[in-house]
């Protein structure tokens, strides 16, 4: 235990004392590309998180677990020794993001209501609205991406500071990309479907990853594009057939 504390400190005066200089400009901007590209399937996940609110709290929800999730990847960041040896967070971020996928297509075999037209979480937990029980859902699938993405980061520079301002960034345009998505379901609601294997497969990823069988990250890229561009590419050709 000496050991992470020191080596939380160390990162912690790495953080406060750090320089700028012009050559960790492209580094940042290259942190922010893996970043973005590596959230495409988290921004699946808080899209249909956040799509089971009414309309006017889904941008809300989001803004509200921007807090969370900074103070999540700063904490990732600085207690990296302590990822690196006791990752238990991907086990229950995975096992969590398991168990929505499950949830959803189960109720949808035992003939439960379409959830297109439906206000609120399936579920709420620990006598909270369903706003701020979806609030806490996003907070736990933030502390999953954070340990997820920091360790991808750290592999890619120990310049711990640099991580923490890509980081910033990074989480910006996940929220942007999770409203958006959530308008493109709105548009194809097919699409939460599929989020919702997304969602399960993450889950998988994650667990995976914990027992050392990593999935490449090109293969997890290439799939989850996939699974949202060709089916909305199909969807844009049909529409422009229908309008001929």
């Amino acid at each position: 235990m000496d050991y992470v504390w020191q080596s939380a400190w160390e990162v912690l005066h790495e953080i406060l004392t750090y320089h700028f200089s012009p050559l960790d400009i492209p580094l940042v901007l290259t942190l922010v590309l893996l970043e973005g590209v590596l959230s495409f399937d988290n921004a699946a996940i808080l899209a249909v998180m956040t799509r089971k609110l009414p309309r006017e709290q889904r941008a809300k929800a989001l803004t509200y677990g921007l807090f969370g999730a900074y103070a999540f990847r700063f904490l990732a960041v600085v207690f990296a020794a302590v990822l690196l040896l006791f990752p238990a967070t991907k086990i229950l971020g995975g096992l969590y993001l398991v168990y929505l996928c499950t949830a959803h297509f189960l109720k949808r075999t035992q003939g439960g209501e379409s959830t297109e037209n439906f206000e609120g979480p399936a579920r709420t937990f620990l006598g909270l609205s369903t706003f701020w029980s979806t609030v806490i859902a996003v907070e736990v699938a933030d502390a999953a991406f954070a340990i997820d993405q920091i360790l991808v980061a750290i592999a890619y520079t120990d310049k711990y500071l640099l991580i923490l301002v890509a980081s910033i960034f990074a989480i910006l345009a996940l929220r942007i990309s999770a409203m958006l998505l959530t308008r493109l379901i709105e548009w194809f609601p097919a699409l939460e479907e599929i989020a919702y294997l997304v969602v399960g497969l993450v889950g998988l990823k994650l667990l995976a990853g914990f027992w050392g069988l990593e999935v490449p990250k090109g293969v997890s890229i290439i799939l989850t594009l996939g699974a949202f561009l060709i089916p909305i590419a199909v969807k844009l050709i049909l529409d422009r057939g229908k309008r001929a």
